[in-house]
């Protein structure tokens, strides 16, 4: 009976020696999974905040050194190129304040549990970059002049219009993947420019015209030359996605949205005056608008902290301005369609 207690005995003190392991175990893993809530909050948070700061001015500041290129005479790829370097160098001194976000995260980490694994939850920056093609649809422009009824004087609209790329795009994007699904925080640039061609537009109403009267406007066509929009578009936004099964490589499908901060610019005044004055920018708009975009997308690993990517990425861009002088002052929108292909690389941070 003596050996029966000291052996109940022994298991009670075993188990409980047990149970206080496991309890550290278990405080040191929620303090663990705090810490990198914590550090993965602090981060994206405080990233948010320098993208917002450095991202928009240095856009904005971009299309203003190019529009004063233009108008001192400068080509318009010259133009284009400063307007790109400033928006790079924006983002990058964003990337460079952030850095140190990145080292603050990892030291937080440091002691609070194993590495996490490849299926759990994983924080990572991408740096990408890809070509597109691009059309404006459904271009609509209105008289800012209302008629007696309350209307716009005269309307206009045209089906399509055909773009080229000015400059790849380019941007950085900061996530978090877990096992089925992932999010990111996204910024990027694009440019496009219209090329020569005849528009079809359709148009009602009337133009009123000193000595003239009232001219009424029909069906027409318009031969417009090489540049005559030259569009910019910063874009701040998010993406979600979901993991696809695995094949050799992780493919991904996901949507994303955001804001944009859109440059229209012209050497003239809008599509009813194509008068251009040599170191001109009769057209310098820039507004507001918004994006929606698909994602179609494979990730592989190339090691423990670093991954590549591929990814197809059809888009709406939604722009609103005002164009055109005196009589002729319109307000235009239209929709880019984008068909968009962007590759990258891609760094784990924890």
């Amino acid at each position: 009976m003596l050996h029966i207690k000291m052996i109940l005995v022994v298991a009670l003190m075993a188990n409980f020696g047990f149970a206080q392991a496991d309890s550290t175990r278990n405080l040191a893993q929620a303090k663990a999974a705090l810490s990198r809530r914590t550090a993965a909050r602090n981060l994206f948070i405080n990233t948010v905040i320098l993208d917002v700061y450095f991202a928009p001015y240095s856009f904005i500041f971009g299309v203003a050194l190019g529009g004063q290129s233009i108008v001192g005479g400068k080509s318009l790829n010259r133009a284009n190129a400063v307007w790109a370097t400033t928006s790079i160098a924006g983002m990058a001194l964003s990337l460079l304040a952030s850095n140190a976000l990145t080292l603050e995260m990892r030291e937080m980490l440091k002691g609070v549990g194993p590495e996490m694994g490849a299926n759990d939850t994983r924080i990572y920056r991408i740096f990408s970059g890809g070509l597109s093609t691009a059309s404006i649809l459904d271009f609509q422009a209105e008289s800012v002049f209302l008629g007696e009824n309350g209307k716009p004087q005269w309307e206009a609209g045209a089906a399509e219009v055909k773009t080229t790329i000015s400059f790849p795009a380019v941007g950085r994007r900061i996530g978090v993947s877990g096992h089925r699904w992932g999010g990111e925080l996204e910024t990027s640039i694009i440019a496009h420019h219209t090329n020569k061609q005849t528009v079809y537009y359709d148009a009602t109403g009337f133009i009123r015209v000193p000595g003239l009267g009232e001219v009424p406007l029909a069906l027409n066509d318009i031969e417009i030359p090489d540049r005559f929009l030259m569009i910019h578009s910063l874009f701040m936004g998010a993406n979600v996605f979901v993991w696809l099964p695995k094949v050799k490589v992780e493919p991904y499908v996901g949507l994303g949205t955001g804001v944009l901060i859109n440059s229209v610019q012209s050497q003239y005044p809008g599509p009813a005056n194509l008068i251009q004055e040599d170191g001109s920018l009769a057209l310098d708009a820039t507004t507001v608008g918004f994006a929606l975009r698909g994602l179609l997308g494979f990730r592989v690993d190339i090691s423990d902290r670093k991954f590549v990517f591929a990814e197809f990425r059809p888009a709406r861009y939604y722009y609103t301005y005002e164009s055109g002088t005196r009589n002729l002052a319109e307000n235009d929108r239209f929709t880019l369609q984008i068909f968009e292909v962007q590759m990258g690389l891609g760094f784990y941070i924890n």
